[in-house]
């Protein structure tokens, strides 16, 4: 089993073993292109755009307290944030989809989106996607901001309720994945309000969604915490689907970081309300879920490719193999994984050689 060194002064996370296996079941249900990705605004959060806390507070100030020349104290704002829903106090202050009032939150909304970038949590997601190899058909999320899109533009697509149909044929002729944004997206219609959650059914994203749900092998969310408005609506609209996964042996999966405050009860309990919604909890921030994927992944690859060198070589094991990547490796001073490249590449042109000489 896989090692998680970010652990190892945390002694009551007692199931290592059962989120190492985890992260294996997401990596070969992407080596079988059945993984599905699903993701909240922590996945955001990390490319400095903050559509929680960090939202509310600058609401809070500039268009709350000040109006009404009243001081923001810090701990003023943290108990009206852990009081209010967030889609209470957006509502309060700048009102539903249509309202007037919205003018000021777009402009915020601007500024925030203006200093975003990728992450590396983007970065290692997006080797994951894959150069040539097309392994996430899908990827839902309920963020507003087109972060992810921007930085691989050539390898994703923006679908929303209203573009549905032009882009999602586009995205299948052109091999690119469809990024289906359940919620909108900035600076056009997108749900933020708990009146704007009501006022609009995305039905054509809903019908894939479900689709989705029951065939995916894997289920994986990102950036959701356990108490976040937005993946309790899904949970909420979507338990009998998800209980059906479960009722099939189909795996869903939660990540969000295990945090300092976070105590052995706090823990234990997550765990067990984690298991009761019918999802693994996979205890890591989003860089380090997405690292570990790409570094798994990459072996269980690596394992495959050793699998397909075996009879083209005309070895009967393994250890045979082993010899023979050593010494390239020796020879041209590169790594192992890397000669395991480099000898498929040598089979791979003398492959087509042979079939040039037949023609």
């Amino acid at each position: 089993m896989n090692e998680f060194p970010h652990f190892k002064d945390v002694g009551y996370v007692h199931n290592k073993d059962e989120i190492s296996e985890g992260i294996e079941a997401i990596v070969e249900s992407l080596h079988k292109k059945e993984a599905l990705f699903f993701f909240g605004a922590g996945m955001s959060a990390e490319s400095g755009v903050s559509i929680s806390e960090g939202l509310l507070k600058e609401a809070l100030k500039k268009h709350f307290f000040e109006p009404l020349g009243l001081q923001s104290e810090p701990l003023v704002l943290e108990e009206l944030i852990k009081f209010f829903p967030f889609e209470v106090i957006i509502g309060a202050i700048y009102g539903d989809h249509d309202d007037e009032r919205r003018q000021k939150l777009r402009e915020l909304l601007d500024r925030k989106f203006a200093n975003a970038s990728p992450s590396e949590a983007h970065w290692y997601f997006a080797s994951i996607l894959g150069a040539t190899v097309r392994r996430i058909y899908h990827i839902y999320t309920t963020n507003f901001d087109d972060i992810l899109e921007k930085y691989l533009e050539d390898k994703l697509i923006s679908i929303t309720e209203d573009n549905f149909y032009e882009k999602i044929k586009f995205a299948y002729e052109k091999f690119v994945t469809p990024v289906i944004h359940l919620h909108g997206i900035h600076p056009n219609y997108y749900i933020i309000s708990e009146g704007d959650v009501f006022l609009k059914e995305s039905t054509k994203l809903n019908i894939m969604l479900l689709d989705d749900l029951l065939y995916s092998e894997s289920f994986v969310f990102v950036g959701y915490s356990m108490n976040d408005p937005d993946f309790r609506r899904l949970y909420m609209k979507y338990r009998e689907q998800l209980k059906a996964r479960r009722e099939a042996h189909k795996k869903a999966f939660i990540v969000y970081p295990l945090k300092k405050e976070h105590n052995e009860y706090f823990y234990r309990l997550a765990c067990k309300v984690w298991e009761y919604r019918g999802f693994t909890w996979i205890p890591l921030d989003a860089k380090t879920f997405f690292k570990q994927l790409k570094k798994q992944l990459e072996e269980r690859h690596l394992r495959g490719y050793k699998e397909e060198l075996k009879p083209q070589l005309d070895l009967k094991d393994e250890d045979t193999l082993d010899d023979l990547l050593e010494n390239i490796a020796r020879i041209l001073r590169i790594s192992k994984e890397e000669a395991i490249y480099f000898l498929r590449e040598i089979l791979s042109l003398r492959g087509r050689g042979h079939d040039s000489t037949k023609n």
